[in-house]
């Protein structure tokens, strides 16, 4: 393994097990939950674009986060189960 690579899998450890960055995490996964439920309702079709775009944008905040927690695992074997299913299924 380069020493590259051991650089940047040691920022993304440190960057996984931040605490802001789970408090970011968490106030998207309740971003995400309100954006859902404002879907639900009829009287935010006017909103319905910003709805979209807000609902993109957490879709590629989770993707770069998953992204980021795979590369800070030391083997990707660590980051699947015990009966090898990938966690985050």
């Amino acid at each position: 393994m380069s020493e590259s690579f051991r650089t940047w899998q040691l920022r993304f450890e440190a960057l996984r097990s931040n605490k802001f960055f789970e408090g970011v995490v968490i106030a998207i996964i309740v971003i995400s939950a309100l954006v859902i439920g404002a879907k639900t309702y009829e009287e935010t079709s006017r909103f319905e674009q910003w709805l979209t775009y807000l609902d993109i944008a957490v879709t590629v905040f989770f993707l770069v986060e998953i992204l980021i927690r795979m590369a800070a695992e030391p083997s990707l074997r660590s980051f699947s189960g015990a009966a090898g299913m990938c966690l985050i299924f």
